[in-house]
């Protein structure tokens, strides 16, 4: 396990002569425990948790990484070309949304800070909880800092990714600047894949942390299906 959410399966024995030649998939065994269902991180597809090992077939580029359902993962959607974390510090953030597959829940946290200093322990630092409700993803703040992290203001989520969503829906709205501007909806760029079953939404910006208070959460975005 890393952390609570992901569970890594790596390939250990070296690859056969044909493995290399024909970039052909490694199976690997894994023990994805019972009563918790997952998701195959490079495909989002959800497989499901047994009390014995499964063989799973891994892509040559891959390791076996899955992600344990009702998680959001915020990633760094990070420009080509960045060579360290701290030049990809600044770059957006891309919600990965692996709902729980009875619940249609999932929960998942951003810490930040300037990533060199030890300006921290003088709060100066955000972290916030993404909390993903069957069509419906909000945010809150989670610690209650007297001092605000100036840089989160300008740090911005641009990509949002839902799995295991079976149908496309009719729209998807941008609650946040939505309700924030209080002007008519404002509507998002989303594309359904139907053979992964997935929602990806594109083109806009929300900022991670520039109105939040403490324990009041904000919905960023909904789904409508009808």
């Amino acid at each position: 396990m890393f952390g609570s959410q992901f569970l890594v399966c790596p390939k250990i024995s070296p690859p056969t002569q044909e493995q290399i030649d024909y970039h052909t998939a490694t199976n690997v065994t894994c023990y994805l425990p019972d009563g918790v269902n997952w998701y195959y991180y490079w495909s989002g597809q959800p497989i499901m948790g047994q009390n014995v090992t499964q063989t799973i077939p891994v892509g040559d580029i891959e390791q076996g990484v899955f992600i344990r359902e009702g998680s959001v993962i915020p990633l760094l959607n990070y420009q080509l070309g960045r060579m360290s974390l701290l030049e990809a510090i600044n770059d957006p953030i891309n919600l990965l949304v692996y709902p729980d597959m009875t619940t249609r829940q999932a929960v998942g946290d951003l810490y930040l800070d300037d990533g060199q200093t030890n300006n921290y322990q003088q709060n100066v630092r955000t972290q916030v909880q993404f909390q993903w409700n069957n069509n419906t993803m909000s945010i809150v703040k989670t610690i209650d800092d007297s001092n605000h992290y100036n840089l989160a203001s300008g740090k911005f989520i641009n990509k949002a990714q839902i799995f295991n969503v079976l149908e496309r829906p009719v729209a998807v709205i941008n609650r946040y600047w939505s309700n924030m501007q209080n002007q008519s909806t404002v509507y998002m760029t989303m594309f359904h894949n139907a053979e992964e079953q997935s929602l990806t939404l594109t083109e806009f910006l929300i900022p991670v942390d520039q109105i939040l208070v403490y324990g009041q959460p904000v919905t960023l975005f909904e789904i409508i299906w009808e």
